[in-house]
């Protein structure tokens, strides 16, 4: 479990370079809900690796994450 644990935080890691390069492509509301969808991988990021959450929160907090993220696919979809 530590090794998932660790692999989880990694790719928080990834995500969280990634939405902050795309910040600044939003406007002043959306940019709101991607610094919303950063502050709460932050969170989880740190749960994870102080290994200090319910297993249950863990999941919760990583699904609201994954609903966020494909808003955020789709508006980039649609700006293409």
């Amino acid at each position: 479990m530590p090794e998932l644990l660790d692999e989880l935080a990694t790719t928080i890691d990834e995500l969280l370079l990634t939405l902050d390069d795309h910040r600044h492509a939003y406007d002043d509301g959306d940019s709101q809900f991607v610094t919303e969808l950063i502050s709460n991988a932050h969170k989880l990021k740190s749960s994870v690796r102080s290994r200090s959450f319910p297993h249950q929160q863990l999941a919760a907090t990583t699904s609201d994450i994954i609903v966020n993220i494909n808003w955020v696919l789709r508006e980039d979809k649609r700006a293409a």
